[in-house]
Formats: C-alpha cells, sequence, structure tokens
C-alpha cells in the first residue's frame, strides 16, 4: 500500500496537486534559502559516553530551480559538534565535523509552515582526545554514509526563516578498536534567510 501511495505521488501532476491539497498555490519556483542551525547530537551512549550528547551548529544552503523534477531541490549542510567531559579519571574531548549534501523537497501551504523532507550522502571526520594523568591520546578517523530527515519553519516578511530540524545520518568510523557511527540523531532549531523569485 506505502508502494502504491509513493507512486501515485511520484508523478509531477500528483505533487503538485498534493501541494494544493495542503493549501499552497501548486507552482514550483525558483527558491534560495540559506539556514544557520542550532542544537544537539545524540550519539549511542554505548559507544561516546561520556560524551554522547554534542553541542553542535549548522551551516546550510538549499536551492530549487523553477521546473525542477516534482519540485526537489539541492541541500547541503557543514556541521560542527562537540562535548567535553570526564568519567572514571579520563577527561574526553570530542570533535565531529560533518557534511551532508543531497535532496529537498520543500511544500509551500499558505498561513502554514513550510514542511520539508531531506535526504542523502554524507561524510564526517571524528577527533578524540584522552587524557589521564597529564598523558594525552588522540584517535581519529573518517567515513562516509547517508542521512536523512525532515522539518518545518516559517518564513516572515517574505525573507526570514525560524524552524526547528530533525534528522539522523549513518557514518560508521573506528576509533581504537571500536566501530562506531559518528552521526547519529541530530536535533536543532534554525533561523536563516529566503530569497524567492515567482
Amino acid at each position: 500500500m506505502m508502494l502504491a501511495a509513493l507512486a501515485v505521488w511520484s508523478t509531477p501532476a500528483a505533487a503538485e496537486n498534493w501541494n494544493r491539497t495542503i493549501g499552497g498555490g501548486g507552482d514550483f519556483y525558483q527558491a534560495l534559502n540559506l539556514n544557520v542551525l542550532g542544537g544537539l547530537r545524540i550519539l549511542d551512549d554505548s559507544d561516546w559516553a561520556p560524551v554522547d550528547e554534542q553541542r553542535q551548529v549548522g551551516l546550510e544552503l538549499d536551492y530549487t530551480a523553477e521546473g525542477w523534477l516534482w519540485g526537489l531541490g539541492l541541500v547541503g549542510t557543514l556541521w560542527r559538534s562537540s562535548d567535553e567531559e570526564s568519567s572514571a579519571g579520563v577527561k574526553v574531548e570530542s570533535t565531529t565535523w560533518e557534511f551532508q549534501a543531497g535532496l529537498r523537497k520543500i511544500w509551500y501551504p499558505r498561513r502554514l509552515p513550510r514542511l520539508y523532507l531531506n535526504g542523502g550522502g554524507s561524510y564526517a571526520r571524528v577527533e578524540a582526545d584522552l587524557t589521564r594523568g597529564g598523558a594525552t591520546g588522540t584517535e581519529k578517523d573518517s567515513g562516509f554514509g547517508g542521512w536523512a530527515g525532515g522539518g518545518l519553519y516559517w518564513t516572515f516578511w517574505d525573507w526570514l526563516n525560524l524552524g526547528i530540524d530533525a534528522r539522523y545520518s549513518l557514518v560508521n568510523v573506528d576509533l581504537g578498536a571500536k566501530s562506531a557511527n559518528a552521526g547519529g540523531l541530530q536535533v536543532s532549531a534554525l533561523v536563516g534567510w529566503h530569497w524567492y523569485e515567482w
């Protein structure tokens, strides 16, 4: 049943009709958004404790051109997350850089928040410093993976974006003898700028 629904939605006419159904004009137009995101990266505590909840900030750009298939656009986000904690006499400092790129679909209903869904590929680099008794060791690795998520935002005065974003990324890295996901659940608030041409 889900596959049938996706097949129906995947036609341009059906996508345009869905836009109208939720209150939009149904027209796909050129749009550009530049957003700053801030929030938390939540990692598996069995792999990342005590630095399994990292503060993060991201810079994101998305672009949709008029006439692109199904109103899909391009999106790219650069993230930096970090945390510093101590446990059992060991101080751990962890920093993650992640670049996510992919496709984004935004719906533009009238008088409602704008909803988007997105996903694609990801590259992450992790560096962890462990300090015990004055001695410091560093472990670092990088890897490729994927991500998916969505969010919603309001655009005020035709230019100011305010909203929320949630996504999950899976990028496996090797730190020491352990393999772990450096992506995790990412939950953020966003503020940004919206440019468009009808």
